[in-house]
């Protein structure tokens, strides 16, 4: 059984709250000492790498997703590696500050 991390998201995020949502993601980060491999936390994006095997955590300002649909599917499977807490972090972050962002309960 593979832990999965699952939300909707809108298709574009406010540019000046998606900027305060990067940083506030790097300042959780950094706080969780050495549990990432590699992480990325601009305006347009922040990125967390999983271990090998796993998915990079990835939430870009503007996705490029061809849905049509108002809010779309995104997931990560994190299989609760050290990581895990850090995407946790961040999606709590991503609700806090666009709260139509809705986050599924992990199974």
């Amino acid at each position: 059984m593979v832990y999965t991390r699952c939300w909707f998201r809108p298709k574009a995020l406010d540019a000046k709250k998606f900027r305060l949502f990067a940083e506030a993601c790097q300042k959780a980060a950094a706080q969780m000492g050495d549990v990432l491999n590699s992480a990325t936390f601009t305006p347009e994006g922040v990125s967390i790498e999983g271990s090998p095997g796993y998915d990079t955590f990835a939430i870009d300002r503007i996705s490029i997703s061809e849905e049509q649909e108002e809010l779309l599917f995104e997931f990560c499977r994190t299989q609760l590696l050290p990581y895990d807490a850090v995407v946790e972090l961040c999606l709590n972050l991503l609700k806090e500050y666009f709260p139509e962002v809705d986050i599924l309960k992990p199974d």
